[in-house]
């Protein structure tokens, strides 16, 4: 339930509802505001009833997903010794996001960004994407990906800017990553571009840090794409990207080849990682401040209500690590929580970021 504040424009009260049962001791708004704190958001029993309410002043721009907790333990969602319970969709609230999850439903105040880019313009056919694999010797297995051609490509000419995205599956549904290239080549925000949307084996392993990973990446797939797909050996007209441990795996794969890529567009990485056995954390984050500048640049965005020691905070240490050695970066704080609702939006800002840093197809530097 939304309504506005009296003399403020920029806020207003959402109130979440639950119906309860006489079984039901207590319950939370999970992923919401103070997401990763069960015991922060604990409903309140209107007295007598089995109805149960939370009340928030939210800023206008706001867009997260959320579900509720009954009979939560109450323990942070990151404490080793929490109980686990099943979350709830809103049945009162008819906006359910597919990609949700365990946070099936979702908020959207007034002034949340606008989506346009998600719904095609173009009267012609669905994007150009096809499913392709790669045989890698560096991981010893096939690797699916998609690739996705701009508009009346061509084999001709100067070659393309490339963006390669990790979570592959999941930009060309959960986000309509190809839709949104082609909304914004058409128009010319971007130019025309190749981009490569790069599946999963192993998750956890590929994107946390892999040197075989960011090798294949670098060594194999990419000098593959720019052979069969017209694509550039630019570094400076590279981009890889990717959200949660996809943010942290492209800056490391930038990191660790720099003469390839030179663009990182990072969506609540996961910078807290640190590997097995390291007792401290944020690792990336200790590599770029021990090594020299190279030439890249970033856009790094983090949502406000993520997990604050997490993600908030590390993605601002990231930031500063970066800025305190040179690096261009543009940074960014959505006011939202950690999914692909709210990296709808953060994957478009992060394309026209990196914009001016991308060649166009005559040479020529983009305003």
């Amino acid at each position: 339930l939304g309504e506005p504040i009296p003399g403020n424009k920029a806020h207003s009260f959402v109130t979440f509802v639950w119906k309860g049962s006489p079984e039901t001791r207590n319950v939370a708004v999970i992923n919401g505001i103070n997401g990763a704190e069960p015991a922060k958001n604990e409903m309140i029993q209107v007295a007598g009833s089995d109805v149960w309410y939370r009340t928030y002043d939210i800023r206008n721009d706001a867009r997260f997903t959320y579900a509720f907790s009954p009979n939560d333990s109450l323990r942070p969602l990151l404490d080793p010794a929490r109980v686990p319970v099943e979350f709830k969709k809103d049945t009162f609230n008819p906006k359910s996001f597919p990609g949700g999850g365990i946070y099936p439903s979702w908020v959207e105040l007034t002034d949340a960004p606008s989506e346009d880019w998600l719904v095609s313009k173009s009267s012609s056919a669905t994007p150009n994407v096809e499913e392709r694999k790669l045989p890698s010797v560096i991981l010893g297995a096939n690797r699916n990906f998609w690739v996705y051609k701009p508009p009346a490509f061509t084999a001709k000419g100067e070659p393309y800017p490339l963006l390669i995205m990790f979570d592959g599956d999941a930009y060309t549904s959960l986000v309509p990553a190809p839709t949104i290239l082609e909304n914004l080549i058409a128009s010319k925000r971007i130019p025309p571009l190749v981009a490569v949307f790069v599946g999963n084996a192993n998750r956890g392993a590929d994107l946390a840090c892999s040197p075989k990973f960011s090798d294949f990446i670098a060594t194999e797939l990419i000098p593959w794409i720019r052979a069969e797909f017209h694509a550039t050996n630019d570094a400076a007209a590279t981009i890889v990207a990717g959200s949660s441990l996809g943010g942290l795996a492209a800056s490391y794969a930038a990191f660790a080849h720099p003469d390839v890529i030179g663009n990182v567009l990072s969506l609540s990485g996961s910078y807290w990682w640190a590997p097995a056995g390291d007792p401290e954390p944020e690792w990336l984050s200790r590599q770029f401040a021990r090594e020299s500048r190279s030439a890249l640049r970033f856009f790094v965005t983090v949502g406000s209500m993520e997990e604050r020691t997490s993600q908030l905070v590390t993605n601002r240490h990231f930031r500063d690590v970066l800025l305190a050695k040179g690096y261009p970066i543009d940074f960014s704080e959505f006011n939202g929580v950690h999914d692909y609702l709210n990296w709808r939006d953060s994957f478009v800002q992060g394309m026209l970021a990196l914009n001016g840093h991308l060649i166009d197809c005559s040479g020529e530097t983009l305003a």
